[in-house]
């Protein structure tokens, strides 16, 4: 199984840095536009996929209204939770400053939703599609903090600080529950 993490287009509290989590804020004009162009990266880079999984927050539904649409996919948008952003509780909607940076890296921040947490449910929801989906390619619309915790997983040489662009593709292959990062950041 081959999936394509396409982290969500722009937000304006992503424009602004501000951390969002499971606040939900729509997609800006440009995160439109970063949607439509991750749909066009698709259409070259992993043209033939069986399904389209978004996390239940709005950003994340409208990169994949927005890539179903482009690319003709008649197929639902499967909402999946397991690939929601991280709760950073009582962070969220506030700006990353030195003091909060320390304190999101800290595995015992109070409100904080535990990144060792977070890489058990993206594993676990990883591997309940390979279940589904053996030998098939799936799309994912997804959040930055969420895949960074599965990349960090895969490949400990990526940590907390690994940059993932809005609107990029990020491309993981998995076969006999082993899982592989083929490429990051397409955009």
């Amino acid at each position: 199984m081959k999936i394509c993490f396409v982290r969500h287009g722009q937000t304006d509290a992503n424009k602004n840095g501000l951390i969002q989590g499971v606040s939900d804020h729509p997609l800006n004009e440009t995160g439109i536009k970063q949607a439509k162009e991750a749909a066009k990266l698709i259409k070259k880079k992993f043209p033939y996929f069986n399904a389209i999984i978004s996390s239940s927050l709005s950003r994340a539904k409208k990169t994949a209204e927005v890539i179903k649409e482009d690319l003709k996919f008649k197929g639902d948008i499967i909402i999946d939770d397991h690939f929601i952003e991280r709760s950073f509780g009582p962070y969220e909607n506030h700006k990353v400053t030195d003091e909060v940076y320390i304190k999101l890296i800290s595995e015992n921040t109070e409100g904080l939703e535990p990144f060792k947490d977070l890489q058990k449910r993206g594993i676990e929801g990883i591997l309940e599609l390979e279940k589904k989906y053996k030998g098939k390619n799936i799309i994912i619309a997804t959040h930055a903090q969420i895949l960074k915790a599965i990349v960090c997983f895969i490949d400990p040489k990526f940590d907390f600080k690994t940059v993932i662009y809005n609107g990029s593709l990020n491309i993981i292959s998995v076969k006999n529950q082993k899982m592989k990062i083929e490429k990051l950041n397409i955009y």
